[in-house]
């Protein structure tokens, strides 16, 4: 079966950031059935559908992406823990990560930003960014799809939080306060 990869990934839309997805993740995975085996269909509706960024990886991608991911959230841990003045050991997942000084400043970059809509965006950026690179090499195998999941995976939840009725979110977010007890300056 693994002849049928040059098919499926050149018969899939290029993916570009900031793009509205081509499709659903559902769609996505049923154009997968019955052309890669269904021990590699079950890894990628993990990727796809895990609520946590990064599942137990087992492919050499993922566990290429859930470093990169630790070291990412790793750096924001200690920009925060330096804000709060505590010490970041406890909070670390991993002290074996690599030093990136990229996925420094890109952390940097959106923990500084005063908008967390727009420090998502930054994070999520570096995360493609991330995703672009590891692509290299991988045209035709089941990496090159895995790296495809997490990228249409990226473009989902933007395309989520883009069409979103913003005004309904903040109503009901609104309305979960207890508007009593908040202290209101009438002056």
């Amino acid at each position: 079966m693994s002849g049928y990869y040059s098919y499926i990934l050149s018969t899939l839309p290029g993916l570009h950031y900031g793009m509205n997805p081509p499709f659903s993740m559902e769609d996505f995975i049923k154009k997968l059935t019955g052309f890669i085996p269904e021990d590699e269909q079950r890894t990628i509706r993990e990727y796809a559908t895990e609520k946590v960024d990064v599942p137990s990886p087992t492919e050499p991608v993922g566990r290429m992406f859930a470093a990169f991911e630790t070291t990412l959230r790793n750096h924001l841990v200690r920009l925060r823990s330096t804000d709060l003045g505590v010490s970041p050991e406890k909070y670390l997942k991993s002290r074996e990560e690599k030093i990136d000084q990229r996925i420094e400043r890109y952390a940097s970059e959106a923990y500084k930003n005063q908008d967390p809509l727009e420090s998502e965006r930054i994070l999520d950026q570096t995360r493609w960014n991330c995703l672009e690179e590891m692509e290299s090499g991988h045209i035709f195998n089941f990496s090159a799809l895995l790296i495809y999941t997490l990228k249409l995976k990226i473009l989902l939840k933007w395309h989520v939080i883009d069409t979103a009725d913003k005004a309904a979110v903040f109503n009901e977010t609104l309305s979960s306060f207890n508007l009593k007890e908040l202290p209101i300056n009438r002056s």
